[in-house]
């Protein structure tokens, strides 16, 4: 156990410091309570859970949301610098690293993050992080729909091998990459059709593939992510009206356990998604038609 050399009525006495999963849970207890002594007792849990290994992803979790619950309800400067800091390092934690897979696609910095990305979303990346982009090729459905759509963003004579090869989607563009990952090419060669940026999206969204991107010291992520700029108002009377109205609001979104609302959160962002590529689709598969009669 570790011990804090702070002196308790007997001089020399020592103060034990809980153990990091005390320590957490003490900062879940604590994150929106304001009081006069509350920044010291946070700061002290902060600096101690910044040195600490923790053992699973879950306690991974509840961490990383407790500082971003407290980068944006600070009790003041100091606890501010604390967690900036530590948010700023999160990525480089050995416990981080070495719960990586289970923590994948939480959106937490040092992850890699996998998603259907809508076309806007889906260049960006491609442009911004083209060796950190790939395609999810567990994803059988848009294999089959590269398959069919490849033909028509290659040369005629790229068109014509693939016909005769017949490789799957997958296969297909492996053939014709060369050094580019599979989504960057796939990406690029949809952004050099003719039309518009929306026939575009509509062809892309047709495919509708999956995508991941591995984690990288500047990829996006929960962690990092902040309106640059806005300012830091710490005033203990509107910090507590609004911790009070979070406590409210995610004592409400606890009935039935955190795991079924991530889960149906997640899976209403899917459904969305479905939903949206669906109506897109119909162009997509318009276009295959005016190629295929052509």
């Amino acid at each position: 156990m570790l011990y804090a050399a702070r002196t308790m009525g007997k001089p020399g006495m020592k103060r034990p410091l809980p153990d990091p999963a005390r320590a957490l849970a003490a900062l879940q207890r604590t994150r929106d309570v304001y009081a006069p002594a509350s920044a010291t007792g946070k700061l002290r849990l902060l600096r101690m859970l910044a040195r600490a290994t923790l053992r699973s992803a879950r306690q991974l979790r509840r961490l990383h949301e407790s500082l971003c619950f407290l980068r944006a309800y600070p009790d003041d400067a100091r606890v501010l610098a604390q967690v900036e800091a530590m948010l700023a390092r999160f990525d480089r934690r050995a416990d981080l690293r070495a719960q990586r897979a289970a923590l994948a696609h939480t959106g937490i910095a040092g992850t890699e993050t996998g998603y259907p990305f809508f076309w806007p979303t889906a260049l960006w990346l491609a442009r911004c992080w083209p060796a950190r982009l790939r395609l999810d090729r567990s994803d059988a459905l848009a294999g089959d729909n590269i398959a069919r759509a490849l033909p028509i963003l290659v040369t005629a004579l790229e068109a014509a091998a693939l016909k005769e090869s017949a490789l799957p989607g997958y296969e297909a563009i492996d053939r014709l990459r060369g050094r580019m990952s599979d989504a960057v090419f796939l990406i690029e060669r949809i952004a050099a059709m003719p039309g518009d940026t929306f026939t575009r999206e509509a062809f892309y969204d047709g495919i509708n593939p999956s995508c991941t991107l591995a984690a990288g010291r500047d990829t996006p992520s929960r962690t990092r992510e902040k309106l640059a700029g806005a300012p830091v108002a710490v005033d203990q009377k509107q910090i507590a009206a609004g911790a009070a109205h979070h406590r409210l609001h995610h004592a409400e979104h606890r009935i039935g356990g955190d795991r079924r609302i991530h889960r149906r959160a997640a899976q209403l962002q899917h459904a969305h998604a479905r939903l949206r590529r669906q109506r897109v689709a119909r162009r997509y598969h318009a276009v295959l038609a005016v190629d295929h009669r052509s």
